[in-house]
């Protein structure tokens, strides 16, 4: 994780990694809705990441979407590559298999809004997920 960390540094001290910042992130707007200068700032990135269930429902409209809807179907609006990094703390959900909410239901009823805390002191595990959008 040291190693990580400190290539994380190095990224962000040449440039290759920015970090934006932005008044949009506070409002209530689903990101399609994201004001012009803030879609031309991602436009030249190889690769946006969002982090976080808040801002994986933005990118979504936070709608309700058949969960085998893929991710890129819904998120073609964006103006760069995508990667939504996320622990499902709601029901908005993209890219599962067909049927596969149904099962978890049925085996783990309220994993998708309850925040169950990882690792093995907890014993038990929490969902997360990342869902990316190819190029093209």
């Amino acid at each position: 994780v040291r190693g990580l960390g400190q290539r994380l540094v190095e990224a962000i001290g040449d440039g290759r990694l920015v970090m934006r910042e932005h008044l949009f992130w506070t409002s209530i707007h689903p990101t399609w809705e994201m004001p012009e200068d803030l879609c031309a700032s991602f436009s030249g990135a190889d690769l946006t990441i969002s982090k976080g269930d808040a801002h994986f429902r933005r990118l979504i409209g936070d709608l309700r979407w058949d969960e085998a809807t893929p991710f890129g179907a819904v998120t073609a609006y964006f103006p760069s590559r995508l990667a939504a990094l996320r622990v499902a703390k709601s029901e908005a959900m993209l890219g599962l298999q067909s049927g596969q909410v149904q099962t978890l239901d049925l085996s783990e009823p309220g994993w998708r809004t309850i925040n169950i805390p990882a690792g093995p002191a907890a014993g038990s595990r929490s969902w997360s997920a990342c869902c990316c959008r190819p190029p093209g």
